[in-house]
């Protein structure tokens, strides 16, 4: 026998029929423990395709019984099927209590119809027979706020409603509900404290504390972890409360298998919150599910839930045994459910620590405790309202009134029924301090996500469910388990407006009624996966379409989807577009092809609007009926772009464009008109036809007279001069066209007109502004790239411009060259007259007449310092210009120059002067200068 805690399997033994598994399989149901019994009542569930169908094409939710009862000692499974007339709809997401052999049921939503109840019902347990408890209508009495994932314990002689989802204001609340078995009246009591609203939480009830203790899958004391779990399960093994499961709305996987082990008397997480033991089953991850202790306190059963299938299993956690450990090491590290008896000297297990006062907790206890209630609750621990802190303390003689901790004020409450729970009024836009004489009624209204048609669920920024017909909020926590087939943000259509079988069965309200044709007819309407009202069942599909699928217009071959041969002017694969040349809607035999009408400017349109793509350039409008914006002109003749003389312009077709035709129109002014066109790029290599016609802008250009005619093989250019003829002779009848616009296709095309017009229409001047040239060109492929230029100047005129500009040019250079003469005979002045000042300032240099004597020894007696023979000083007076007389070398024997050399020369340096030196080197010049004479 396995000592330790583990996980194991149970295996169902199912009593009475083979297949009542199916009964089995639930989730978000409630359960008690009654009389060595696990009492299991309603829950969601959906029965697999081979279930059976009731009368209005969904499952029956009677093929599964909604009460369930096994027996603990036996692991036994038995359906209760009440006799009675009168019971509960089928629902979930509600709680049962068991008080005196009767269990109560409250809450919930419905499963047929999703509605949120505040019923409550009581069922006998020794008769099996249901009662509905009737509510006080009076406007006095407080009616109970319908809710549903909320959770319900027995006080005393009250049942304690806790939190939950509403309806009324289609979100979570923080609100706490009584009912009174004796008095059988419902209240609600004035909540103290701070809380947080949620749902899908679980919570347990302890006698030995008198707290109830909420679980939302926060960890106490570690800040690593922060786990945000909803529809989890929690069960109360003496001193430990277990958590189980749930779906983690912050980690990768949705269902979670974990399990937290919390100590309410010690306010502690047992290693470290989280407990990983051995056997646990593979498909163990789940929510929605609900955990009870057997009978004999031994394992703790889990049961049903949802991991993306309804489940109805059971597996189970085993506590083990405590005695296999000897010392206080080994029993405070072998298991959660152990702890060391000082007065037994024994490990023993936590249920026999509840009521051993000799099972000490650790001194950090209080930390885990984070309200005033929950430190009261412990031995040696006490609220400090100070700090708002639990400490620790060795004298404690009695527990502090919480019921004085600090209550937020009515303002601070931003809800309905947080605000009455509060013990405050609702003003309806904001909560105000109730009148003590009144008594406390809460009539809080539905939000705006309890709309009750599309338009106004969508108007207020909310989601609606087509498929229930509901208005919500938050997904996840409204359908948790797929109810809702889809959601969506705007109304949808109906089922009636949907023409083929694709679109109507890709909408999860909506299934295909096939006619008896088998050419893929048929009507669409609301109904369930197996049949609808309006529909037989052998013609009803409802998540996939017939066979032959061609909207009426073909036969397919046998046992093939392929149709034989569209009609009605129709083609694609099931007939479901019209031909070319024609546009409409033909599904679901509607015929409604019709011919193209864009104007002449396209033969074709969108074979589904009827949308043209104008080929000419400047056309515009979905039947061409239109010119685009900056360009003149009829649609019903020609819409063109008006050039201006004297430009040059360059085009570029559009890369979308095929083959068009596009016009321009140029003022003829002045006394000729130059016209120039040419094609730089042309990626088809195909001909471009260019004509050019003469037309009265009175007259809309209906009527045009023909100039020229030029066809451009891939690239080149045409240029034209028309000159200024107003003689009625150049005009001849049978050159005076009409214009009508060719076809895409073809050549331009001009008929003839004799009747409506003559030459004496064109015998005044051409250039009076009232006629004009007008350019059509035609083959112009994608990415062709052309120019246009145009202007009124003879070549006489740019003849004459020319030569002006040549002569112009001549005496501008002219002159040019006559300024840098003059200006280079300045400048040669100016350099000769600065030289002559040079050699005058030369001149005037003073001069003096120095007598020299040369030793005539060839060897001086003693060392002699050189003299100089003249300083000038300079006009700053700082430095001064140094002479002195060098002896060159010369024959030694006769003190004399060597023939044909000198002897003697003279050199100047530069040098600076001190003001004494400089009045000395003045004085010795001057008495110098006495005695020298000059002699050239």
């Amino acid at each position: 026998m396995k000592q330790l805690p583990h996980w194991e399997s149970v295996d169902m033994k199912l009593d009475p029929t083979p297949d009542a598994t199916l009964g089995l399989a639930r989730a978000s149901h409630s359960v008690l423990v009654w009389m060595d019994h696990m009492i299991v009542y309603g829950g969601y569930w959906f029965l697999g395709g081979n279930d059976t169908k009731a009368g209005n094409g969904s499952v029956s939710l009677m093929s599964s019984p909604q009460l369930l009862r096994y027996h603990l000692r036996h692991q036994t499974w038995e359906g209760l099927v009440s006799d009675e007339v009168i019971e509960p709809e089928p629902r979930y997401g509600h709680t049962s209590v068991v008080y005196n052999d009767t269990m109560y049921v409250f809450g919930g939503t419905k499963v047929l119809s999703e509605e949120m109840t505040n019923e409550l019902w009581a069922l006998d347990l020794t008769t099996m027979t249901w009662a509905l408890i009737e509510t006080n209508n009076s406007s006095t009495a407080f009616l109970p706020i319908p809710v549903r994932s909320h959770t319900a314990h027995v006080v005393g002689s009250k049942m304690v409603v806790m939190l939950g989802m509403t309806s009324l204001e289609d979100s979570t609340v923080s609100l706490v509900q009584e009912f009174d078995f004796i008095t059988e009246t419902w209240s609600l009591p004035v909540q103290r404290g701070s809380e947080s609203a949620r749902m899908g939480h679980s919570s347990v009830y302890s006698t030995k504390t008198g707290l109830i203790y909420v679980y939302v899958a926060k960890s106490g004391h570690s800040s690593k972890r922060h786990f945000r779990f909803y529809l989890h399960s929690v069960v109360l093994i003496g001193d430990l409360l277990l958590a189980y499961g749930g779906c983690g709305d912050t980690s990768p996987t949705c269902f979670q298998s974990t399990l937290h082990v919390y100590n309410i008397v010690c306010g502690q997480w047992m290693n470290d919150t989280l407990v990983k033991y051995p056997g646990l089953p593979g498909s163990a991850r789940r929510y929605g599910h609900s955990s009870v202790l057997d009978s004999s306190n031994s394992s703790v059963l889990v049961f049903g839930g949802f991991n993306g299938l309804i489940l109805g299993d059971m597996f189970k956690l085993v506590i083990g045994n405590c005695d296999m450990f000897k010392s206080v090491q080994d029993c405070g590290n072998g298991s959660v459910f152990c702890g060391w008896s000082a007065s037994k000297n024994q490990c023993i297990s936590t249920i026999e620590a509840s009521v051993d006062t000799s099972y000490n907790c650790r001194r950090d206890e209080c930390i885990g405790h984070q309200s005033c209630g929950g430190c009261e609750a412990l031995p040696n621990c006490t609220w400090s309202v100070e700090a708002s802190v639990c400490m620790h303390t060795a004298t404690k003689t009695m527990a502090k009134d919480c019921t004085a901790a600090a209550i937020p004020a009515c303002p601070d409450y931003t809800t309905c029924l947080s605000c009455f729970s509060h013990g405050c009024d609702w003003s309806g836009t904001k909560c105000v301090p109730r009148n003590v004489s009144s008594p406390l009624v809460p009539r809080c209204t539905a939000e705006a996500c309890a709309a009750r048609t599309c338009q106004s669920c969508v108007s207020s920024s909310c989601l609606w469910c087509p498929s229930l017909q509901k208005c919500l909020s938050n997904y996840p926590l409204t359908f948790p388990y797929g109810q809702c087939l889809g959601w969506a943000k705007s109304c949808p259509a109906t089922c009636a407006s949907y023409q083929t079988c694709s679109k109507c069965t890709a909408d999860s309200r909506c299934g295909w009624c096939s006619d008896s044709s088998n050419t893929g007819l048929g009507t669409c309407s609301e109904g369930g996966f197996y049949s609808s009202s309006s529909c037989p069942s052998n013609s009803w599909y409802f998540d996939q379409c017939p066979l032959c699928q061609c909207n009426g217009y073909s036969s397919c071959y046998t046992d093939s989807s392929t149709c034989i041969q569209c009609q009605n002017r129709t083609t694609g694969n099931q007939c479901q577009y019209c031909q070319d040349t024609y546009y409409g809607d033909p599904a679901n035999g509607q015929n409604t092809c019709t011919s193209c009408n864009c104007n002449l400017y396209n033969p074709t349109c969108d074979n589904r609007t009827g949308s043209c793509d104008c080929m000419d350039t400047g056309v515009a409008g979905n039947k061409c009926t239109q010119c685009a914006a900056g360009h003149g002109g009829d649609a019903f003749n020609f819409c063109y772009d008006v050039l201006s003389v004297g430009y040059i312009y360059t085009f570029e077709t559009d890369s979308k464009t095929k083959l068009t035709q596009t016009y321009y129109v140029v003022a003829a002014e002045g006394e000729v008109l130059n016209f120039q066109f040419e094609v730089t790029d042309n990626p088809l290599k195909n001909d471009i036809i260019l004509q050019l016609f003469l037309g009265r802008a009175s007259q809309k250009f209906y009527l045009l007279y023909p100039v020229s005619y030029y066809t451009i093989h891939q690239t080149g250019s045409y240029s034209i001069s028309l000159p200024n003829d107003t003689s009625s002779s150049s005009h001849n009848d049978s050159l005076l066209y009409t214009f009508a616009r060719p076809s895409i296709t073809n050549t331009a095309n001009f008929s003839l007109l004799r009747s409506l017009a003559s030459s004496s229409d064109y015998t005044e001047s051409l250039w009076n502004g009232d006629v004009k040239l007008v350019v059509y060109i035609s083959g112009l492929s994608s990415g062709c790239v052309y120019k246009i230029s145009v202007d009124n100047q003879s070549y006489w005129v740019l003849l004459y411009f020319f030569a002006s500009f040549t002569g112009c040019f001549a005496v501008l250079l002219m002159i040019f060259i006559a300024g840098w003469y003059v200006r280079r005979r300045i400048a040669i002045r100016a350099f000769m007259r600065q030289q002559y000042v040079e050699l005058q300032r030369r001149v005037s240099r003073p001069f003096a007449r120095v007598k020299l004597e040369i030793d005539k020894t060839s060897q001086l007696s003693a060392p002699q310092m050189a003299s100089y023979a003249a300083v000038e000083i300079l006009r700053d007076g700082r430095a001064g210009i140094l002479t002195v007389f060098v002896k060159l070398p010369g024959n030694q024997s006769t003190n004399k120059p060597n023939p044909g050399r000198t002897g003697i020369c003279l050199g100047s340096t530069l040098v600076k002067l001190n003001p004494s030196k400089r009045e000395k080197r003045a004085k010795q010049q001057r008495t110098s200068h006495s005695h020298v004479t000059t002699n050239f």
